[in-house]
């Protein structure tokens, strides 16, 4: 695979749009692709401690 992240959004949706469908996602999702790139987790980290911080 390439692009995991790509591939489990692509999954995600599908799931999310089969549950809008049959009723058991409690809201309508228009949207579903967005919605999960929207929940997605994005690592962002900052700097690292400096040393004497440690």
């Amino acid at each position: 695979m390439a692009d995991l992240r790509a591939s489990c959004a692509v999954v995600a949706a599908a799931v999310a749009e089969a549950a809008v469908r049959d009723g058991a996602a409690g809201r309508d999702l228009p949207d579903a692709g967005g919605a999960v790139r929207e929940a997605m987790w994005r690592p962002e980290y900052g700097p690292p401690p400096a040393a004497a911080d440690r």
